[in-house]
C-alpha cells in the first residue's frame, strides 16, 4: 500500500492526521505543524469523528478489488497495559456501533483476526468473479521510501545469527537422541525424574523467541540484543548438559540413578564452549593417556565428515577396535596468527551410520601424532613460532597450491586468497577469485545524508578492495586436509581441502572470522567477493527461498547497489549457458548479490555509527569477532556448444547473452573463453551493441 507505515496512523487511510485521532491512547495528534489532542469518543464529538473514520475507509478502498477491508490498529510496544486496552478497545467500539447502525454509511465494521479477515474476503470474493493475481518468490529486498532498501538487516550483528544455527542443529539432535531414548523403560526413568523436557521446552522457546523481527534481523538496541546473547547461551548450556547424558546412557548402556549420574557427569563434556558475546571455541583437554570421543549423526544417511578435537599434548586417533584412524596435529593460531604454545588441534575423518554413535579413542603420543608441515609467507611470522615437529619452512613463491583427488586450488603468495581452481576429474579450469572488500556509508558528521543503519543498506557507492599485500600466511599440508590461511585487514581468511573422494571433499572450505570492534572500522561493511569467469544469461543468479528452493533473481540496474541484495540464508549459485555452475553454501544467513556478471559477493559484518531512522535510534557498534563459514563447489555442465554471441554493453559492465547453438565444434580467430574476456572490456566503449558469428566446421 502507498502507506508510510504500518502504525495506527497510516492504517486507516491516506491521511497520517485523521488517522491520528483514533490512536486513543496517545495523548496529542499531528497536524502540519499544529500539536491536536485526541480526545475519547462522546456523544458530543462521535459524529464527526464517525464520518471521518468513514471516509478514509472509503479512500483505503480504492486499494482493493474486494469490499472487504483490513485496518491494523497497533505498533511496536503497544497494548502493554490494561489502561491501553481500554483506552483502545472502548473508544473504537463505540465508532463501530455507531457505524454499523447508519444506514447512510452501508457499511459494518467490527474486530477480527488475520483468519477473520481471509474468511470474510473468501465469502465476499466467491459472490463475484475476481481474480487475484499470484506471487512467484519472496516480497524481498523491501523499499519505503526513496532509494532506502532494507537489506542491510541480512547481515546485522552476524555473531548471533551464527548462534542461532548453532542452537538449532544441537536441539535437533538432542531431539532425536531423546526420543529414542524415551521409548527405552529402563532409560526413560532417570530422564522423567529429572525433568528433562523442562530442558528442550525452553530451547525451543529461546530458538522461537529469536525468530523475532528485531531479534535475528540483528535490529534490537545492544542491552536487547545481550538479553537475547544470555536466552540463547543459557539454552545452548543446558541443551549441551541434556546431550552429554543422553551419549552417557547410550554409549555405556547402563542403567545409572540420578545421584550417580550427578557425580559421574563432569567426565563427560561437549567438544564447544560458549561465553557471551563470543564465538564457540574448542575446548582444550588436558586429559592423560587415552581419553574417548564420542560422535553421533543425526541424519539418516552415512556421515562422513571432519572432526576437530583440540589437545594439550600432540595425539592420534584410533577406533573402538584399535585400528588407527588416518589424524593430523596442526597448530592452534590466536588472534594475532602467532601459533599457541601446547595447544593442537587434532583432526580425523569420523565415519558413522545413519542414526548412530560411534566412539573413537585420542591417544596422547608426541612420537605417533602426525605432525602436519608449515610453510610461512610474510615478513611477520617466522618459522621459530613454530615447534620443530611441524617442520616449518619459509617461502617466497608467487603462487601456493593444494589439491586432493577432486580439487587443485591455487592462491596467491600475495594475499593468501584464492584464484582459480582445477576439477581433476575433467580438467576444466574456474577462475575462483576472492577479495576483500568494503562498502562506505555517510559519517556521524553529517546526520542529515541518510546513511546506512542496523536495517538500511545505503552505500557511498561501488566497494573498495581492501588493501592486503603481503599479509601473514600460513600453509597447512597434512594427510587429512590442507589450509591456506591469511591475517588480513579486519578478517583472519582461510581455505581448507580435505582429502576424501567423498563429498566433504568435493568442494572448499572457507572459514572467516571478522572483527570489526576497532574505530578503524566505522561506517564500513566488509564483503567477501568472488570473482568468477561463469557469466549467467541476463545478469541473473540463484538463492534459496529460506532453504526450500531455489528462486531465480536479476539485476536491475534501477534498483542501484542496496537493492540488489538479497538474504542467503543457506545457498547462492550462478550459472552459464553451458551449465557450469559455482555455488556458494554458507553456515548462516548473510546478504548476498552480484554486481557484475560472473560476480558473487557477501557481507561478512558491519559497523555503523548512526541510527537510520527505522526506530533503533541508535548504530551497530558492538561489533564482537564473528564466524562465517562457506563451501565453494564447482560444477561443470555439458550444455551445446554457442554459435551466435551477443554482446550488449548494460552500463555497468558488458554482458554476454548466448542466442542459438549448435552441437558442432567451433572455428574462429578468436575461441569461446577470449571472447568472454574481450566481453570484459567493453565497459568504456561507444559500442552499444554487435554481434560475432563464428562459421562451423565442415
Amino acid at each position: 500500500m502507498p502507506f508510510l507505515l504500518y502504525a495506527i496512523h497510516y492504517s486507516c487511510g491516506p491521511d497520517p492526521h485523521i488517522c491520528c485521532q483514533f490512536d486513543f491512547h496517545k495523548g496529542q495528534c499531528l497536524s502540519g505543524n499544529q500539536r491536536l489532542p485526541v480526545v475519547p469518543v462522546s456523544d458530543r464529538n462521535i459524529r464527526k469523528l464517525a464520518w471521518s473514520l468513514w471516509e478514509q475507509f472509503q479512500k483505503k478502498a480504492h486499494l482493493y478489488q474486494s469490499n472487504v477491508l483490513l485496518v491494523p490498529h497497533g505498533d511496536d510496544f503497544r497494548y502493554t497495559s490494561q489502561g491501553e486496552w481500554q483506552q483502545q478497545f472502548g473508544n473504537l467500539q463505540k465508532l463501530m456501533d455507531y457505524i454499523n447502525k447508519n444506514e447512510d454509511m452501508n457499511i459494518q465494521v467490527q474486530f477480527g483476526t488475520i483468519s477473520d479477515f481471509f474468511n470474510a474476503l473468501t465469502k465476499d470474493v466467491s459472490k463475484s468473479a475476481i481474480s487475484f493475481p499470484s506471487l512467484s518468490g519472496d516480497f524481498l529486498p523491501y523499499n519505503d521510501r526513496d532509494d532506502q532498501y532494507w537489506t542491510g538487516f541480512y547481515s546485522s550483528r552476524p555473531l548471533y545469527k551464527h548462534t542461532i544455527r548453532a542452537l538449532q542443529a544441537k536441539l535437533r539432535i538432542t531431539e532425536i537422541i531423546y526420543t529414542m531414548t524415551m521409548i527405552q523403560p529402563e532409560l526413560s526413568v532417570t530422564f522423567k525424574s529429572q525433568n528433562s523436557t523442562a530442558v528442550l521446552v525452553k530451547a525451543r522457546r529461546a530458538l522461537a523467541l529469536f525468530q523475532h523481527h528485531d531479534a535475528i534481523t540483528g535490529t534490537s538496541r545492544k542491552y536487547v540484543m545481550r538479553d537475547y546473547g544470555r536466552n540463547l547461551l543459557s539454552a545452548i548450556k543446558e541443551v549441551n548438559n541434556l546431550l552429554a547424558l543422553l551419549n552417557f546412557h547410550w554409549m555405556l548402556n547402563i542403567k545409572v540413578k540420578p545421584k550417580t549420574l550427578k557425580d559421574r557427569l563432569p567426565s563427560l563434556t561437549m567438544w564447544d564452549e560458549w561465553t557471551e558475546d563470543s564465538y564457540p571455541r574448542l575446548k582444550t583437554s588436558h586429559s592423560d593417556g587415552i581419553w574417548h570421543v564420542i560422535v553421533t549423526n543425526p541424519l539418516t544417511v552415512n556421515w562422513v565428515s571432519p572432526v576437530t578435537i583440540q589437545t594439550s599434548t600432540p595425539s592420534y586417533v584410533k577406533s573402538k577396535q584399535g585400528t588407527i584412524i588416518p589424524s593430523q596435529c596442526n597448530p592452534v593460531f590466536g588472534s594475532n596468527m602467532l601459533p599457541l604454545q601446547g595447544v593442537y588441534d587434532i583432526i580425523f575423518f569420523a565415519d558413522v551410520p545413519p542414526l548412530s554413535m560411534r566412539t573413537y579413542q585420542v591417544v596422547e603420543s608426541s612420537d605417533k601424532a602426525e605432525f602436519s608441515t608449515i610453510t610461512v609467507y610474510g615478513k611477520k611470522l617466522s618459522t621459530k613460532d613454530f615447534v620443530p615437529e611441524f617442520q616449518p619452512v619459509k617461502s617466497t613463491k608467487p603462487v601456493i597450491e593444494i589439491e586432493n583427488s577432486l580439487l587443485k586450488a591455487t592462491f596467491s603468495a600475495c594475499t593468501g586468497t584464492l584464484q582459480s581452481v582445477l576439477r581433476q576429474t575433467d580438467q576444466a579450469v574456474y577462475q575462483t577469485e576472492i577479495k576483500m572488500m568494503t562498502y562506505g556509508t555517510g559519517s556521524w558528521s553529517n546526520p542529515f545524508r541518510d546513511s546506512s543503519g542496523a536495517y538500511i543498506f545505503m552505500p557511498r557507492g561501488p566497494a573498495q578492495e581492501v588493501e592486503s599485500l603481503y599479509p601473514s600466511i600460513v600453509v597447512i599440508h597434512g594427510p587429512v586436509a590442507s589450509t591456506v590461511m591469511a591475517k588480513l585487514p579486519g578478517v583472519r581468511h582461510a581455505a581448507t581441502l580435505y582429502n576424501t573422494d567423498g563429498p566433504m571433499g568435493a568442494g572448499i572450505h572457507i572459514e572467516n572470522l571478522a572483527d570489526l570492534s576497532s574505530e578503524t572500522w566505522n561506517n564500513h561493511e566488509l564483503v567477501m567477493r568472488l570473482e568468477t569467469n561463469v557469466y549467467p544469461q541476463e545478469s541473473d543468479w540463484c538463492v534459496d527461498l529460506n532453504g526450500y528452493q531455489m528462486h531465480r533473481k536479476k539485476w536491475r540496474s534501477k534498483f542501484l547497489i542496496q537493492g540488489n541484495y538479497h538474504p542467503m540464508t543457506s545457498m547462492v549459485y550462478i550459472e552459464d549457458e553451458q551449465l557450469s555452475r559455482i555455488t556458494l553454501i554458507t553456515s548462516h544467513s548473510h546478504g548476498a548479490s552480484t554486481q557484475s556478471p560472473g560476480w558473487l559477493e557477501v557481507i561478512l559484518d558491519r559497523r555503523l555509527m548512526q541510527d537510520d531512522w527505522r526506530g533503533l535510534n541508535e548504530g551497530v557498534k558492538d561489533n564482537v569477532v564473528s564466524p562465517s563459514n562457506f563451501i565453494l563447489l564447482v560444477e561443470k555442465g555439458y550444455g551445446p556448444a554457442p554459435r551466435v554471441i551477443h554482446i550488449d554493453r548494460v552500463g555497468r559492465a558488458a554482458k554476454l547473452k548466448i542466442t542459438s547453438a549448435v552441437e558442432t565444434s567451433l572455428t574462429g580467430s578468436k575461441s569461446f573463453r577470449k571472447m568472454d574476456h574481450m566481453a570484459a572490456d567493453l565497459d568504456d566503449m561507444e559500442i552499444k551493441t554487435f554481434q560475432v558469428t563464428f562459421a562451423t566446421a565442415p
